[in-house]
Parts: C-alpha cells; structure tokens; sequence
C-alpha cells in the first residue's frame, strides 16, 4: 500500500483519491484492480485471488461474474462501483455521476449537464 493512501470508513483510498481496497464486515480487505478508465474489473484478496470480475458492455452495462467465471445477478461483496469508479444503483439500473444519473443501456445520461446552463446564464448577465 501507498505512503500516501488514507483510510476512511472501512475504505482505503490512494493519494489521487481513487479507492484501492474496502474492508467488509471489520476484518475481511478486498483489493480493487482497475483498467485504463478505472473501471473496476476485478476484486482480489490478500493472496490475489480474484473473488469476483467484472465485464462491461460498450456503454458501461456491468455483468458481476465469481472468481471461477461464474455469472451473478449482483455483486456478492456488496460492491456499487464498477464503470469508471462510479456507483452502479441496481436497482434503477443507472449510474450515479455526481450531479446526473447515467442509463448505460442506451449510454445517455438522464438530465441535461447543470453546468451548461450555469455557463449560459453568466455569459447572458456580460
């Protein structure tokens, strides 16, 4: 583990602020490995042994399968975050980034981007 990482209830964070393990039920530590867009694609144990992986379609759809390939309907760990370290609500089956909701089906996001019209509304006061 990084000098620089921190811990903050019962997840374990790197100096950029990216989570690089959790720790459920007080003693068990489960390792994320993530890819170039960190996504997460797989947890590991202390030996990195995969416990679960996670595949995504284009638009970010996760499918959760066991370590032997095996294919879930959710994660076993209690895992939210997979596509792009964002929070995956499987209920709604959207992701949650920060100030919309993502639809990976359809890969649109469910609002339009607050931002924009806070941009707009300064430019029209100039």
């Amino acid at each position: 583990m990084s000098p620089y990482s921190f811990t903050q209830a019962g997840t374990t964070y790197d100096a950029l602020g990216r989570r690089v393990a959790r720790t459920a039920s007080g003693s068990t530590t489960v390792f994320v490995q993530v890819d170039q867009q960190y996504s997460i694609v797989a947890c590991t144990d202390s030996t990195g042994a995969a416990t679960e992986r996670y595949d995504y379609t284009v638009y970010g759809l996760p499918t959760v399968t066991d370590g032997s390939g095996t294919v879930r309907t959710s994660s076993a760990i209690g895992n939210r975050y997979t596509y792009t370290g964002r929070e995956w609500d499987g209920v709604l089956g959207l992701y949650h980034y920060r100030a919309r909701m993502y639809e990976a089906t359809v890969g649109r996001f469910c609002s339009r981007d607050p931002m924009v019209i806070w941009v707009r509304t300064l430019i029209s006061l100039n």
